[in-house]
């Protein structure tokens, strides 16, 4: 009964001309699975069994010769998918930072713009800052105070003597201003450098009779910041 089982499942003689391949190895398998089933039982248990189907055999040989073939192609198509799943996982990441990296871009400037407008009343308040600096500096080469170097000069022209105690008193400043009153009117020619004896007194360099032009050379240079001299 087994053997009538076991023969019944052989399968019948394909049409297919020899020559012509089968579609795939799983098919060939499937179509020579009853046949070998069939010749193991019928070895082990030795059973009488006819000749193997020709053409059965013929698809064997055909699954054996084209097996490592086989897998060799679907091994390469197997990676050729898992490269391209990789690559476009890849090309969409790098999209993703692309798109990231264009908004920080876009942050920074909107940032800087935001800064720029911020810091313009600053620059002009800095600009404006410089040139009252240099204002300052002009009226402190001036002697920080024009009408004290014209007071200052006006009193050692009349008397024809300087000293820092004696403009202190005259002009009534400190002491530390008439020091700097000293050394602008040394500066404007005025009155000359200190004498290398301690108590040697300075010499004025200006006569009473040019006091006149003398102060409207020192007024000029007061209001314009220049020595024309």
């Amino acid at each position: 009964m087994l053997r009538m089982v076991l023969c019944k499942g052989t399968p019948q003689r394909n049409t297919t001309p020899p020559n012509k391949p089968s579609i795939t190895c799983t098919g060939m398998l499937c179509s020579a699975a009853p046949a070998m089933v069939s010749t193991c039982l019928g070895q082990r248990r030795n059973w009488p069994m006819t000749d193997p189907d020709l053409d059965v055999a013929a698809r064997l040989a055909d699954v054996t010769a084209n097996l490592d073939a086989y897998i060799e192609a679907k091994a390469t198509e197997i990676a050729a998918a898992r490269i391209a799943a990789v690559e476009e996982r890849a090309e969409r990441k790098l999209a993703e930072m692309r798109a990231e990296h264009a908004t920080e871009m876009q942050r920074s400037e909107d940032l800087i713009a935001e800064l720029r407008r911020q810091l313009k009343p600053l620059a002009r308040h800095m600009e404006v800052c410089m040139e009252s600096r240099a204002e300052r500096a002009r009226e402190a080469e001036a002697g920080g105070d024009g009408q004290l170097l014209l007071e200052a000069a006006r009193q050692v022209i009349n008397e024809q003597r300087v000293d820092q105690n004696w403009i202190q008193r005259h002009v009534q400043v400190g002491f530390a201003t008439a020091g700097r009153l000293l050394t602008l009117l040394e500066e404007h020619g005025v009155i000359g450098p200190v004498p290398a004896t301690r108590s040697g007194q300075r010499q004025v360099l200006v006569p009473k009779d040019r006091r006149n032009a003398e102060l409207e050379r020192l007024r000029a240079v007061v209001e314009g910041g220049h020595d024309d001299a």
